[in-house]
């Protein structure tokens, strides 16, 4: 029978299950919950007032343009007004209901602008005046359209329709002027088509720009929360809270994550830079970012838990070797932190000890190795102890507990790991932690 036997000893799905779900989440304090509220609330007035300067600048009268110019255009930023104010969750049918509509539009438009033609040639014969006024016009328009993000949108379209409208100036001085007009008056058509893409693009940047603060705002809050996270337990004097300290159990996962969110924090201090599938990009990550919270407060609980069963299982071991004339000296983890091994040491009245070491392990298990340091290296001594310390902890602890198995080259001795016999210095070393 050897001086070192290594036991495997799980605990059993039910008792985990049990274990865990007694282990409860603390509510929010009143303060939490508030500071929680104001986020959410910041972040939904932030989205609504991009809204509402976008409705503003809509509903804006273009200043400078001919009378019958002006009422095309607005009754061109109505329309988009209304669509803005429409604008809601239902942003699936919304895009279809889009598209018809800006099909729609650009078939109102035209004929909006045909009809100013018309009206154009009818009162002015002089085809100097004529390219002027279409000139004159696609101006005012590109001024309009520099109130909106366009180059968020649609990068560099604007100035592109700028170098095509300076054509005119040369067919001007050379007297073309039915080419003047033909060029100013196609810009103009899509002056007007541009900017009811780039309105358009903004009620798509808004709705997915809410959606993103609200995701933000959220994922800010649960990282707030479970900094200052406690688990409540139930125990014979009522419920006791313990902190969670997520970053302890996790080796830090919290801090890792929050590296990630303070990014994303850092990219949104500058929204009139971030595209519209980018904010989606971002909404996503904050969702896994927020998972990846949720999972590491899970597995900060269960290693918390796996911990206090270590605990538990030394003094089960207690129960079981003091009732058999054994005195508990000491136990403590190792290096003092609870996520790595404990460690228990027995003596009896001959001089006899035993040590006990619990290593955290994976399914659920913590193994159980145990040294003999028996003055007489006697083999049936220490078969007579595992006997009864295994089937204690199997019939009287209700454990999992699995057949012992001699540490190779120990089959015939006693354990010479002194070191672990100096249980102040095992709880001063430094602790080889699992990581979970």
């Amino acid at each position: 029978m050897s001086g070192i036997k290594d036991v495997p000893v799980q605990i059993t799905r039910s008792q985990w299950n049990n274990m865990v779900n007694n282990a409860r989440r603390a509510e929010e304090t009143a303060q939490q919950a508030q500071q929680r509220q104001r986020t959410a609330d910041n972040a939904l007035n932030e989205a609504k007032a991009k809204m509402e300067n976008l409705n503003r600048t809509l509903n804006k009268e273009i200043a400078g343009l001919n009378e019958e110019m002006k009422q095309m255009a607005n009754e061109q930023n109505r329309r988009l007004n209304e669509q803005a104010k429409n604008f809601s969750e239902a942003m699936g049918d919304l895009k279809v209901n889009l598209e018809a509509q800006i099909e729609r539009n650009r078939e109102n438009l035209q004929n909006a602008i045909n009809n100013v033609q018309k009206n154009i040639q009818a009162k002015e014969s002089n085809h100097r005046r004529q390219a002027e006024f279409w000139v004159s016009q696609t101006e005012i328009f590109f001024t309009d359209i520099e109130q909106y993000r366009h180059d968020l949108f649609t990068p560099n379209k604007l100035q592109k329709l700028r170098a095509e409208l300076a054509q005119t100036s040369s067919d001007m001085q050379s007297e073309a002027f039915q080419s003047a007009i033909s060029t100013a008056r196609g810009v103009f058509n899509q002056a007007a088509e541009l900017k009811e893409i780039v309105v358009n693009a903004e009620m798509e940047w808004n709705f997915y720009y809410k959606k993103f603060q609200e995701t933000l705002a959220d994922a800010r809050s649960n990282m707030n929360y479970r900094k200052t996270l406690q688990f409540t337990f139930p125990t014979e004097d009522g419920e006791k809270k313990i902190d969670a300290d997520i970053n302890y159990w996790t080796e830090k996962a919290l801090d890792r994550i929050e590296e990630k969110l303070v990014q994303i924090e850092r990219i949104a201090t500058n929204p009139n830079e971030i595209s519209t599938d980018r904010l989606k990009e971002m909404t996503a990550e904050l969702k896994q970012i927020n998972a990846e919270i949720e999972n590491a407060e899970a597995r900060a609980k269960e290693a918390f838990i796996s911990s206090q069963f270590r605990a538990e299982m030394a003094v089960k071991l207690e129960e079981v070797l003091t009732g058999k004339g054994w005195t508990c000296e000491d136990g403590t983890y190792e290096g003092g932190e609870c996520k790595g091994k404990y460690h228990v040491k027995f003596s009896d009245v001959k001089g006899n000890e035993i040590v006990a070491v619990i290593t955290p392990d994976e399914n659920l298990a913590n193994n159980l190795e145990i040294n003999f340091f028996n003055k007489d290296n006697d083999e049936g001594f220490r078969k007579t102890q595992l006997e009864s310390i295994h089937k204690s902890l199997k019939e009287d602890g209700g454990l999992n507990v699995g057949e012992p198995v001699c540490r190779k080259g120990y089959e015939a001795k006693i354990s010479d790991n002194d070191a672990i016999r100096n249980i102040e210095a095992t709880a001063a070393k430094k602790a080889q932690t699992a990581r979970n």
